[in-house]
């Protein structure tokens, strides 16, 4: 069973004002409803925050919205619960509300791949072990001849459990990290506060890569893309929470918003810096 941060502040928060007067309802309990049922809905089927596939009825039912499903998107957006992302719709800040949950079924998928994967080599080794056996004396030992399974696996981390950020790294240095940002990202907005969030968001990120260069390039990337900067059809731009989400970290570091060629974007794969991350 999953859950979803709720902090008491979200019942005063101007945005849930807003999105009462944008939906014309008097009762501020109803726009919490629609939050916490649209978050609830998104923990199981848009767990990345991405909206991109899905429209304006799929969020209304989601939401438990009876009145017009147009409505209630356009108020979403417009009180700042949805944003407009490269990519389509996006639930605004989602990584700050459930990064540590997916982090965390992240890690858990990789964990139960990984002890499989040692269970099926260990079962492939046992046969050996107890043909070894077939030739002793039964009543000299009776200890068994497979590892025990339920003991914590004591050997090193393998080079499949190091790449999914197994292995032990230096202490993240999130105030580097952001003078970094700040000193090569110069057209975005400054950041000025690392909050509990941005800790989070960080920290998973240098799990990753475990390195300050890897940044220095993400954020490299970053300044030199015209597209991110708001050469698009939205005029987005992207910003520090934005790139530090995993899957846009990705989609950086193989170059999906580097400059334009033609009219295409040129490929700028800085892709040792995923190696890390989960599939």
């Amino acid at each position: 069973m999953a859950w979803i941060e709720a902090h008491q502040e979200l019942g005063d928060h101007p945005k849930v004002y807003k999105l009462a007067k944008l939906l014309k309802v008097d009762d501020d309990n109803i726009p919490i409803g629609i939050l916490m049922r649209l978050w609830w809905w998104a923990l199981d089927y848009a767990p990345d925050g991405s909206l991109a596939r899905y429209d304006a009825d799929d969020l209304a039912r989601a939401a438990r919205w009876k009145g017009s499903s147009e409505d209630l998107l356009a108020a979403l957006r417009g009180a700042g619960w949805i944003d407009d992302g490269p990519d389509g719709l996006q639930i605004h800040d989602w990584y700050e509300y459930v990064g540590r949950l997916m982090e965390q079924r992240e890690a858990k998928r990789e964990q139960d791949r990984l002890r499989q994967q040692r269970h099926r080599g260990k079962k492939k080794a046992a046969p050996a072990d107890c043909h070894a056996d077939v030739t002793r004396d039964s009543r000299v030992s009776h200890a068994p001849t497979v590892p025990n399974l339920t003991e914590q696996d004591q050997t090193e981390p393998d080079e499949h459990e190091k790449a999914a950020g197994f292995e032990r790294r230096a202490p993240c240095p999130y105030e580097e990290i952001v003078e970094l940002f700040n000193t090569i990202c110069v057209s975005f907005p400054k950041v000025k506060e690392v909050t509990n969030g941005r800790r989070k968001a960080i920290g998973a990120r240098w799990l990753e890569v475990g390195s300050l260069e890897a940044f220095r390039e993400i954020f490299k990337a970053t300044e030199a893309s015209p597209f991110m900067k708001g050469d698009n059809d939205r005029q987005w731009q992207a910003s520090f929470d934005w790139i530090l989400k995993p899957a846009n970290w990705i989609k950086i570091a193989e170059g999906n918003y580097g400059p334009r060629e033609n009219g295409e974007h040129r490929p700028q794969q800085i892709s040792q810096y995923t190696a890390g991350f989960k599939e």
